[in-house]
């Protein structure tokens, strides 16, 4: 497992959440120790942004990136730098994109100054972004996925490039890591969730973790101590939670604090 390239230390992730995960929601996380937070997601292309657009307007908390040049410096500035506690923590963006067009060119370029990941996001599974072919659609049309790495490489780095996926969508783990292991993709943020339980399809994680040696971050139902050790037992390289942060982020820490035993 390529762990020496891609260390989270400590091995808790705060994971995107649509419409809170800014700049002060993540900033909060860094300051309870999380060893990375992630950023949005943001729709980066017009696609994207015109589904995100119509998401909005029946009532659900969405990220709209301003898309024009004009004091696109200062938007940075004041809703994306975050100030680490210390030089482990990593930060991540979420990004949903599914065309490589001018405005998205623009906000992967600007986003690598400010993150030390751009997280691809092939997890979403909003009708609006569906109809678009993105979110959780790239894994069900691998070719698309391919076509859209294959863009997105051109303007940075794969090791900057990491990607969100909803397990269940996998139809072939080999045929999806063999993909993502030849754009030496620096790691996979793994959703494992049963739908309509309360909790995670652990299994899923495993054979993924059997299956490749892109490290894999576990999510979904971790809310205690145990969550978070069954993940690294099974060999993920670190648990994310999210819907838990909203009301009480300091469980951030106080997760942290018992896996380090203090």
């Amino acid at each position: 497992m390529r762990i020496d390239s891609f260390l989270i230390n400590p091995p808790i992730v705060q994971s995107a959440i649509s419409g809170i995960a800014n700049k002060r929601f993540c900033q909060k996380l860094l300051n309870y120790d999380a060893g990375m937070v992630t950023l949005g997601g943001f729709s980066i292309d017009l696609a994207n942004f015109q589904a995100t657009k119509k998401i909005m307007e029946r009532g659900r908390n969405e990220f709209l990136f301003p898309h024009e040049k004009e004091n696109l410096e200062r938007w940075i500035k004041h809703n994306l730098v975050l100030q680490k506690k210390n030089i482990k923590q990593k930060i991540a963006a979420n990004v949903r994109i599914v065309e490589l067009d001018e405005m998205s060119k623009i906000w992967l370029s600007a986003l690598t100054s400010v993150v030390d990941y751009v997280e691809l996001n092939a997890h979403c599974r909003q009708n609006e972004i569906l109809e678009k072919g993105g979110g959780q659609n790239l894994i069900l049309n691998l070719k698309s996925l391919e076509e859209l790495i294959n863009s997105i490489q051109v303007v940075i780095k794969p090791e900057k490039l990491g990607i969100k996926v909803r397990g269940l969508t996998i139809r072939n783990k080999k045929q999806l890591t063999s993909l993502l292991e030849s754009y030496n993709l620096s790691y996979i943020h793994v959703d494992a969730m049963i739908p309509g339980k309360n909790k995670s399809d652990l299994q899923i994680i495993e054979q993924l973790v059997k299956t490749t040696d892109i490290p894999i971050i576990g999510n979904n139902s971790v809310k205690s101590i145990e969550n978070v050790l069954k993940l690294l037992d099974i060999g993920a390289v670190a648990a994310s939670l999210a819907r838990p942060l909203i009301d009480r982020p300091e469980i951030m820490l106080e997760l942290i604090n018992q896996l380090e035993g203090k």
